[in-house]
């Protein structure tokens, strides 16, 4: 569990239900996103703003997940970072295709691995694990989707979930406006408070295993047939 907060920051708490309901809403904001800049021609400009809240969600969840001690103990963490790698690759063709990218650019899922890895290498404190982590950050930054920015919000959005402070949480707002740069405007902001909205609310949600997983690389190839139709 995150570490008790001792400096009365705000602070997230997400049950089990919760996850898989916020889970479905950035997948439904994400989807609106693409929709309307891969099928629509940009005609719906209001799908693509409530679509920037999408990877602030994923990126709290993940970080959420990867402060939760029994995720080490069991592996769970280290399958995650097996499947976001696998499941990248599965949406490289599409995503490739679909944006008409370089080979090199690489999906949203390699942000949420990178952000992932980098975690689990500082969770180590191995003085060689810390310098790859740097490495790591470095290097993924020029290659995945929101570059530094998208990695900067996955790690910043686990050291708050691991440690609510008032330094955590500035810093975890701080990482999540930077997408800025990659968005060109704010709109990814309003996913903190309902984030903070959604804590500590216990909710009945059904969970798929590896749905998400699935469903991105589909939803690509999907967009892609619609786009040429």
């Amino acid at each position: 569990m995150p570490q008790p907060n001792s400096h009365f920051s705000p602070q997230l708490r997400l049950s089990d239900g919760m996850i898989e309901a916020l889970k479905f809403l950035a997948l439904v904001l994400m989807v609106l996103d693409h929709t309307n800049r891969f099928v629509l021609g940009g005609s719906m400009p209001s799908f693509s703003y409530v679509g920037r809240l999408a990877f602030p969600l994923f990126a709290a969840i993940l970080g959420w997940n990867l402060a939760r001690p029994s995720l080490s103990e069991s592996g769970a963490d280290r399958r995650m970072l097996k499947r976001l790698f696998l499941f990248g690759l599965a949406a490289s063709i599409p995503y490739v295709g679909l944006l008409g990218y370089q080979w090199w650019q690489l999906n949203i899922l390699f942000t949420l691995w990178a952000g992932a890895a980098i975690v689990l290498l500082i969770k180590s404190r191995q003085p060689a694990a810390m310098l790859l982590a740097a490495v790591l950050f470095a290097l993924s930054g020029t290659m995945v989707d929101y570059a530094w920015y998208g990695v900067a919000v996955c790690i910043a959005s686990w050291a708050y979930s691991r440690q609510p402070t008032w330094i955590s949480f500035l810093a975890w707002i701080a990482c999540i406006a930077s997408l800025v740069v990659i968005n060109h405007n704010f709109a990814a902001l309003f996913a903190v408070p309902l984030l903070l909205f959604a804590s500590g609310k216990e909710v009945r949600f059904p969970r798929y295993r590896n749905f998400f997983y699935w469903f991105y690389p589909l939803h690509l190839v999907l967009l892609g047939f619609l786009a040429q139709a």
